[in-house]
Parts: C-alpha cells; structure tokens; sequence
C-alpha cells in the first residue's frame, strides 16, 4: 500500500487581477470584500480600488486616445495629403532652427511696438 506525502506546498488562495496569494481562506475572503468594480459603461473588471484605478488607465484611457487618432487621421488618405500633413508638422516642430525663427519674429514684433504673446501651457506661463 502506498502511502501519500503531504505536499510541501501549502494550499494558497490567489487573486488573479491583484496578483496577491494568501495562506487562508479568510485573508482571501477579506481581501475579496474590499474589491470593487470598473465605473466604465459596460466593464465587469473587479479589483482592489488601485489595480481598478491602473486598469481604467490602460484600458480605458487609452481607448478614447486611440479613438481621438483615429479620428485625427482617419481625414489623411492620399498621399498628397499625407505629405501635406508631414511638411505641416515639420513646419512646426520645435527645432532649433524653428525656435530661433520664432525669437526673431517676436523680437520684430516688439521692435513694432506688438504686444508680447501670451505664453501657451506647454511653454509654461
């Protein structure tokens, strides 16, 4: 007759989605209780409040990025105006070259007695 070793590995209780283990099935059953479930229209994700949080984050977020691209290129389909849109954003892109033309206009302007540009946010006010 065989007789059958305990296991060396105690019995552990997992929560997937907040990638914990616990040892007993009240610390789990605790755990669990403080779970909460993703605000967003139609998403069942359930977590602990800071792992529903970086969910909604990656998730979420990201899904209304995407669509905001999506709807800024969805316009560009031909070439030429792939192109078009390419040499805008050279255009415009923050290089030394453009940031030394950008001086020297508001430098004309204040010599023409222009009032001084307000500073956007990502230039800092």
């Amino acid at each position: 007759k065989e007789v059958q070793k305990a296991s060396a590995e105690p019995k552990t209780f997992s929560c997937e989605p907040c990638e914990k283990d616990f040892q007993q099935q009240s610390q789990y059953d605790a755990h669990m209780a403080t779970h909460v479930t993703c605000s967003h229209p139609g998403c069942s994700f359930t977590a602990s409040g800071r792992v529903v949080k970086e969910h909604a984050q990656e998730e979420h977020i990201n899904e209304a990025e995407k669509a905001e691209r999506k709807r800024m290129f969805s316009s560009i389909e031909t070439p030429e105006e792939i192109e078009k849109w390419k040499e805008a954003r050279r255009r415009n892109w923050p290089s030394a070259a453009n940031a030394a033309r950008k001086a020297a206009d508001q430098e004309a302007g204040a010599a023409r007695g222009d009032a001084a540009p307000e500073k956007s946010a990502k230039e800092g006010k």
